[in-house]
């Protein structure tokens, strides 16, 4: 699993859209086709910013047992 920075993926978009000329638009939509849609929106999730996270290992004082989790690394 990765987690994504959404705020970090929503300025990248807006600022590839601010990059595109405005006669784009149009013809985009006209050509585009669910699946080249579909195909550009993995290629930005693949690509995405993540948030950092790192494993760590703690006592669970309740279950009385060891346990693995993830936590987000502040940056």
């Amino acid at each position: 699993m990765r987690p994504i920075d959404a705020d970090a993926l929503e300025k990248l978009i807006q600022s590839a859209r601010m990059k595109m000329k405005p006669e784009c638009y149009s013809s985009m939509t006209e050509y585009n086709t669910r699946d080249t849609m579909l195909l550009g929106l993995q290629q930005v999730i693949h690509f995405a910013p993540t948030i950092t996270t790192k494993q760590v290992k703690y006592y669970d004082e309740d279950e009385k047992v060891w346990k693995i989790g993830s936590v987000i690394v502040d940056e």
